[in-house]
């Protein structure tokens, strides 16, 4: 009888280790549950700025991913210091290197709890070597357009100005729709930025925040990259924040994207919002002078319906500011986001250039820019038209701060 009872015994010990077992585990789990759901509730952004500075605090401890480039292992490819300083052999691994898979960026985003807010086809590519990659095709088959992303890339590596990621123009044959068919795509192929920063959801205030911890001529030298270059489309979500770990501090730099932009023709005030040339009829001229900026009017109802029979096309639905001229639907836009003109203001116009800035900008010549240009998009009357405007607005810079001996 005794044996019986310390087997019972043993046996209650055991039934009772195993309940505590149980309770532990779901303790945990409903640890682990509750702070999962937290960081949820803080990409949907219900808080203040305190969560911008948590989010900067932890990305902090994340170290940097080195990607081997099979050239060069001794920097990594994703830290925006080195884009210009390897332009050349990044260019030529987003031009050559294989493609091992293709995903929809609105799938990736949604995964990652972020904002997914864009237009046309775009991917994320994975490509030999570990290195991931953006991919967007040309929506309209306008190629020279869609080469202007290269450009970009170009002008912001020979002015060093602002970090464009690093972007080449390719045709790639994947299965883009997941049906096991290889389709052919063109369009413009740049080096993928991750960042923990979902700008789309912040706040005009949280935005700022994330700004201020950029470095000041960084900052003041990516407006003059925006104003001189035409990057008029400078929303929250062309933004991103990327982390440098030097290994003895932590520095954050901007990065623009989406730079489309600098193919708009474009006419401009200096501190204003600039009018970008939306629509035209067939024959419409490339005029850029002599522009109406007193005869400007507001969108509406009865004036989108009136564009769209003389136009065939629909401007945008939000209201701004137009003009008709030169056979052309001119539009001033404000941010998307906030819906104000001093938002865009904001990120195109420099307080004071850096004497970086000063010596770069006078020593543009249209001569050196069509070059330059003509390695990515060629040298065509669409971007002859372009650089004239670059260096006019260079021109209308240097002038506002007195800058006079060129």
């Amino acid at each position: 009888m005794g044996k019986v009872k310390l087997k019972k015994e043993a046996k209650l010990k055991r039934i009772r280790q195993f309940l505590v077992l149980i309770f532990l585990l779901a303790f945990v789990t409903v640890i682990i549950r509750y702070l999962l759901l937290g960081k949820g509730e803080r990409d949907k952004l219900g808080g203040n700025t305190e969560e911008v500075e948590e989010a900067l605090q932890s990305s902090e401890n994340r170290l940097p991913e080195v990607v081997d480039t099979h050239e060069d292992t001794s920097y990594d490819i994703y830290l925006p210091t080195n884009w210009h300083k390897h332009s050349g052999e990044i260019k030529k691994i987003l031009r050559e290197a294989n493609v091992l898979e293709v995903e929809p960026m609105r799938d990736f985003l949604r995964r990652c709890k972020k904002q997914a807010v864009f237009s046309g086809s775009v991917f994320r590519v994975a490509l030999e070597g570990g290195i991931k990659a953006v991919f967007k095709t040309t929506s309209d088959g306008n190629m020279v357009r869609d080469r202007m992303e290269e450009t970009a890339y170009d002008l912001s590596a020979y002015t060093n100005f602002a970090y464009v990621p690093p972007t080449v123009h390719r045709t790639l044959e994947c299965d883009f729709s997941g049906n096991g068919r290889a389709e052919k795509k063109s369009g413009f192929l740049s080096l993928f930025v991750d960042t923990e920063f979902d700008s789309l959801r912040y706040t005009k205030e949280q935005f700022c925040a994330i700004l201020s911890k950029i470095d000041e001529e960084e900052l003041l030298n990516y407006k003059v990259f925006n104003f001189v270059f035409g990057n008029w489309d400078v929303g929250p979500g062309n933004v991103l924040v990327a982390r440098c770990d030097s290994g003895k501090e932590t520095r954050y730099h901007l990065v623009a994207i989406d730079n489309e932009g600098i193919a708009n023709l474009q006419r401009v005030r200096y501190g204003e919002a600039p009018f970008v040339r939306w629509l035209k009829c067939p024959g419409a001229g490339e005029n850029i002078q002599d522009f109406p900026f007193d005869e400007v009017n507001r969108s509406g109802e009865t004036s989108r319906e009136m564009v769209a029979r003389k136009y065939g096309q629909w401007p945008p639905k939000r209201q701004h500011n137009y003009a008709l001229f030169d056979g052309a639907y001119w539009a001033q836009f404000a941010d998307f986001i906030w819906g104000s003109e001093s938002d865009v203001t904001d990120l195109l116009y420099p307080k004071r250039l850096t004497e970086t800035a000063k010596e770069k900008l006078k020593s543009l010549t249209k001569e050196s820019l069509l070059e330059l240009i003509a390695q990515s998009a060629g040298i065509t009357d669409f971007m002859k038209a372009r650089v004239d405007g670059f260096i006019e607005r260079r021109d209308m810079l240097l002038e506002h701060f007195g800058i006079d001996d060129l």
